[in-house]
């Protein structure tokens, strides 16, 4: 292979190191622009016994607060397993968690919004481990097996065993970019979305569905 021993750039290097590459922050805001944010879970793991925006929508500035009963599409996505909510319903499973969408006039208007939503969750005992979740039967996804030939059989004949368990801390990378994404509306009834991903079809695919 003619790469092998050589070092070869990744294709975006330049525009990063020069400053060419373009983020969602590099754009020109629009004058009728909004700001959006989101109230997130304070809590790991834990049941919504309680929320009320009242108090936040009458916030200066504050356009409207979504939650997922706001949504005319579905609330589910993965790229695997559809197992992610996009909005928290009455579950929340980790801290940061999106609850509300909070749309604004300014981002001080986002954190004002964010003071006054009232919110009580009850906390239950999160699952931290494989083990935990096994003992639980909280799985993700369906069950999937994967045999060939006669396992038992191979086993009891082998000269050699070894039995034993192997935990592998293996873990997702971060993107360089912040994570932003800009959306405008047009005709008709379409959206351009400009969003800092690896995955433009992803992301396309899954807003399709959530509207």
């Amino acid at each position: 292979m003619p790469v092998v021993g050589n070092d070869v750039p990744n294709d975006s290097a330049i525009g990063h190191v020069t400053g060419k590459s373009t983020y969602i922050d590099d754009l020109r805001r629009a004058n009728d622009e909004l700001l959006v944010g989101i109230y997130s879970s304070p809590t790991a793991y834990g049941r919504i016994k309680v929320l009320d925006l009242s108090q936040a929508r009458k916030v200066p500035g504050v356009v409207e607060l979504y939650t997922y009963k706001s949504l005319t599409g579905t609330n589910r996505f993965g790229p695997i397993t559809e197992d992610e909510h996009l909005l928290a319903e009455d579950l929340v499973e980790y801290v940061g968690q999106p609850i509300v969408v909070i749309a604004s006039e300014s981002i001080a208007a986002i954190q004002q919004a964010r003071a006054a939503i009232k919110i009580e969750i009850e906390e239950l005992q999160p699952i931290l481990s494989i083990d935990a979740a096994k003992a639980a039967k909280q799985f993700i996804g369906e069950t999937r097996v994967i045999r060939r030939g006669n396992i038992a059989k191979g086993f009891a004949e082998a000269v050699h065993t070894r039995e034993g368990t192997f935990v592998s801390e293996g873990q997702d990378h971060f993107y360089l970019e912040s994570q932003a994404a800009l959306a405008v509306p047009g005709e008709p009834d379409s959206l351009t979305i400009y969003s800092s991903t690896q995955n433009p079809s992803e992301v396309q695919e899954v807003i399709a569905q959530v509207l």
